[in-house]
């Protein structure tokens, strides 16, 4: 049988610490990574869901940006991870693929957020406003909601960016 040229031989003291496996091994925790962010998403969502309807219809959740970034970088790393132990062109190219627009996207969406920042807390003030005539039902989402803000009113917005954190000289 005639072995590849371009496949790297493994030798048989050193199993696992061959560049090939490195790479395997690191695409591996990736898809790792990916599958925690999807678990941690799903947590924040369920934490948060009270405040869900200050955001309106228009705009979704942070919790459901972290769960699409888990389930995209879960496909991605299948296909550097599957490609790198195959060796199959087709699927590092694809990987390679998938990276570049990667990255487009995250200076999209990066673009996008300075843009849309002030419609975006004009919406929360907005649907805040007019969330306050159902505010005291009993057992209400709004109750609730409001009840665990506990913020310095509609204004928190502009005050969080100036908020420091100052530490006690006991901690120093």
């Amino acid at each position: 049988m005639y072995r590849r040229v371009d496949t790297p031989p493994i030798l048989p003291d050193t199993p696992l610490c061959h560049p090939y496996w490195t790479t395997c091994w690191w695409r591996f925790w990736f898809s790792i990574s990916g599958l925690l962010l999807i678990i941690v998403g799903g947590i924040a969502q369920g934490f948060f869901s009270a405040y869900l309807n200050f955001f309106g219809e228009q705009y979704e959740t942070p919790a459901i940006g972290i769960i699409i970034l888990g389930g995209i970088i879960l496909v991605i790393s299948f296909f550097g991870c599957c490609g790198a132990k195959r060796e199959n062109v087709f699927m590092l190219k694809v990987f390679a693929g998938l990276m570049v627009l990667t990255l487009i996207l995250e200076f999209a969406a990066a673009i996008t957020v300075a843009v849309m920042r002030p419609n975006i807390e004009e919406l929360v003030k907005n649907n805040m406003n007019s969330s306050m005539d159902k505010y005291g039902e009993p057992h209400n989402v709004v109750t609730e909601a409001w009840d665990n803000m506990q913020m310095n009113g509609l204004g928190f917005m502009l005050v969080l960016p100036h908020l420091h954190i100052y530490t006690y000289p006991i901690f120093l």
